[in-house]
Protein backbone atom coordinates (compact mmCIF):
# COMPACT_ATOMS: atom_id res chain seq x y z
CA UNK A 1 0.00 0.00 0.00
CA UNK A 2 1.06 3.55 -0.67
CA UNK A 3 1.38 6.07 1.42
CA UNK A 4 -0.55 8.92 1.89
CA UNK A 5 1.89 11.41 2.65
CA UNK A 6 2.25 14.19 0.35
CA UNK A 7 5.80 15.87 -0.32
CA UNK A 8 6.04 19.82 0.00
CA UNK A 9 8.47 21.74 -1.73
CA UNK A 10 8.53 25.40 -2.04
CA UNK A 11 7.78 27.76 0.69
CA UNK A 12 4.05 28.38 2.51
CA UNK A 13 2.47 31.89 1.82
CA UNK A 14 3.51 32.40 5.42
CA UNK A 15 7.33 32.30 4.65
CA UNK A 16 6.77 34.56 1.20
CA UNK A 17 4.93 37.48 3.08
CA UNK A 18 7.24 37.67 6.02
CA UNK A 19 10.52 37.91 3.74
CA UNK A 20 7.95 40.83 1.31
CA UNK A 21 7.33 42.55 4.54
CA UNK A 22 11.10 42.30 5.61
CA UNK A 23 12.19 43.95 2.10
CA UNK A 24 9.84 45.97 2.65
CA UNK A 25 10.92 47.31 5.86
CA UNK A 26 14.01 47.52 4.97
CA UNK A 27 13.50 49.26 1.80
CA UNK A 28 11.41 51.73 3.41
CA UNK A 29 14.62 52.70 5.53
CA UNK A 30 17.57 52.83 3.08
CA UNK A 31 14.74 55.45 -0.01
CA UNK A 32 15.25 58.47 2.43
CA UNK A 33 19.41 57.58 2.99
CA UNK A 34 19.90 57.40 -0.76
CA UNK A 35 17.87 60.42 -1.46
CA UNK A 36 20.09 62.65 0.99
CA UNK A 37 23.01 60.96 -0.72
CA UNK A 38 21.88 62.01 -3.98
CA UNK A 39 21.05 65.29 -2.58
CA UNK A 40 24.22 65.81 -1.29
CA UNK A 41 25.85 64.47 -4.30
CA UNK A 42 24.36 67.47 -6.55
CA UNK A 43 25.03 69.86 -3.78
CA UNK A 44 29.44 68.53 -3.96
CA UNK A 45 29.56 70.01 -6.99
CA UNK A 46 28.36 73.71 -6.69
CA UNK A 47 30.98 73.38 -3.58
CA UNK A 48 33.77 72.00 -5.62
CA UNK A 49 33.39 75.01 -8.31
CA UNK A 50 33.20 77.32 -4.90
CA UNK A 51 36.88 75.66 -3.97
CA UNK A 52 38.01 76.83 -7.67
CA UNK A 53 36.78 80.63 -7.43
CA UNK A 54 38.52 80.74 -3.92
CA UNK A 55 41.84 79.37 -5.63
CA UNK A 56 40.94 82.44 -8.11
CA UNK A 57 39.86 84.80 -5.61
CA UNK A 58 43.24 83.87 -3.61
CA UNK A 59 45.39 84.81 -6.75
CA UNK A 60 43.63 88.09 -7.60
CA UNK A 61 44.19 89.16 -3.91
CA UNK A 62 47.74 88.49 -4.09
CA UNK A 63 48.25 90.60 -6.76
CA UNK A 64 45.67 93.39 -6.38
CA UNK A 65 46.06 93.44 -2.43
CA UNK A 66 41.93 93.37 -2.35
CA UNK A 67 39.13 91.33 -2.96
CA UNK A 68 37.70 91.63 -6.42
CA UNK A 69 34.99 94.64 -6.92
CA UNK A 70 33.77 96.81 -9.41
CA UNK A 71 35.39 96.24 -13.36
CA UNK A 72 37.76 93.83 -11.13
CA UNK A 73 35.11 92.13 -10.13
CA UNK A 74 33.89 88.68 -11.41
CA UNK A 75 34.32 89.62 -15.11
CA UNK A 76 37.81 90.25 -15.28
CA UNK A 77 38.07 87.31 -13.04
CA UNK A 78 36.38 84.84 -15.32
CA UNK A 79 35.48 86.55 -18.14
CA UNK A 80 33.81 84.43 -20.66
CA UNK A 81 31.54 82.90 -17.95
CA UNK A 82 30.01 86.29 -17.13
CA UNK A 83 26.26 86.70 -18.61
CA UNK A 84 26.12 90.38 -18.12
CA UNK A 85 29.84 92.92 -18.62
CA UNK A 86 27.37 95.25 -17.24
CA UNK A 87 27.07 94.07 -13.89
CA UNK A 88 30.00 91.93 -12.73
CA UNK A 89 28.50 90.73 -9.95
CA UNK A 90 26.20 87.87 -11.87
CA UNK A 91 27.81 84.85 -13.49
CA UNK A 92 25.85 82.09 -15.38
CA UNK A 93 26.74 78.33 -16.15
CA UNK A 94 25.74 76.23 -18.53
CA UNK A 95 27.36 73.31 -17.50
CA UNK A 96 26.23 73.06 -13.98
CA UNK A 97 22.62 73.43 -14.78
CA UNK A 98 21.31 73.47 -11.13
CA UNK A 99 23.24 76.75 -10.44
CA UNK A 100 20.95 79.31 -11.18
CA UNK A 101 23.38 82.59 -9.70
CA UNK A 102 26.93 83.32 -8.55
CA UNK A 103 27.70 86.86 -6.35
CA UNK A 104 30.91 88.30 -5.30
CA UNK A 105 30.49 90.74 -2.74
CA UNK A 106 33.43 92.21 -1.11
CA UNK A 107 33.85 93.68 2.70
CA UNK A 108 33.39 97.69 2.47
CA UNK A 109 35.17 97.79 5.50
CA UNK A 110 38.46 95.66 4.95
CA UNK A 111 39.59 95.03 1.48
CA UNK A 112 40.92 91.67 1.33
CA UNK A 113 37.44 89.77 2.41
CA UNK A 114 34.23 89.30 1.31
CA UNK A 115 31.98 86.13 -0.10
CA UNK A 116 30.90 84.31 -2.75
CA UNK A 117 27.13 83.12 -3.05
CA UNK A 118 25.85 80.63 -5.15
CA UNK A 119 22.82 79.84 -5.77
CA UNK A 120 20.96 76.86 -7.04
CA UNK A 121 18.36 76.89 -9.05
CA UNK A 122 14.31 76.57 -7.51
CA UNK A 123 13.75 74.19 -10.51
CA UNK A 124 10.14 74.91 -9.76
CA UNK A 125 8.38 72.59 -12.52
CA UNK A 126 11.02 69.63 -11.58
CA UNK A 127 12.73 69.10 -15.18
CA UNK A 128 16.30 69.68 -13.87
CA UNK A 129 16.52 66.74 -11.72
CA UNK A 130 17.47 68.75 -8.43
CA UNK A 131 16.20 66.97 -5.25
CA UNK A 132 14.01 68.97 -3.38
CA UNK A 133 16.19 69.14 -0.25
CA UNK A 134 18.55 71.99 -2.31
CA UNK A 135 16.17 73.75 -4.71
CA UNK A 136 16.29 77.50 -4.12
CA UNK A 137 19.17 76.34 -1.62
CA UNK A 138 22.61 78.88 -1.56
CA UNK A 139 25.71 77.93 -0.49
CA UNK A 140 28.26 81.06 0.39
CA UNK A 141 32.09 80.87 0.88
CA UNK A 142 33.05 84.02 3.37
CA UNK A 143 36.82 84.61 3.22
CA UNK A 144 37.66 86.92 6.44
CA UNK A 145 40.86 87.47 8.34
CA UNK A 146 40.89 83.86 9.65
CA UNK A 147 40.41 82.13 5.92
CA UNK A 148 37.74 80.63 3.95
CA UNK A 149 34.80 79.45 5.32
CA UNK A 150 32.06 77.68 3.85
CA UNK A 151 28.20 77.57 5.10
CA UNK A 152 24.73 76.57 2.97
CA UNK A 153 20.96 77.07 4.27
CA UNK A 154 20.56 73.34 3.11
CA UNK A 155 19.90 70.63 5.89
CA UNK A 156 22.17 69.26 7.43
CA UNK A 157 21.50 65.63 6.23
CA UNK A 158 22.87 67.16 2.76
CA UNK A 159 25.18 69.27 3.63
CA UNK A 160 28.78 68.14 1.84
CA UNK A 161 32.40 67.88 3.96
CA UNK A 162 33.46 70.83 4.02
CA UNK A 163 30.54 73.04 4.67
CA UNK A 164 28.68 74.23 7.66
CA UNK A 165 24.59 74.05 7.23
CA UNK A 166 23.08 77.20 9.25
CA UNK A 167 19.34 75.62 8.36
Amino acid sequence: MRSNQIRSSGYTLVELLIVISIIGLLSSMAIPFYQDYVARAQLTGPVNLGGAYRVVIEDFILEEGAFPKGENGLFSIFGKLVSDPEDDTKISFKHLNLISNISLTPNKEIEDEGKVVIDIDADKEGKLGIKKDIRGKSITFTRDQTGWSCTTNAAKSVTPKGCKSDA
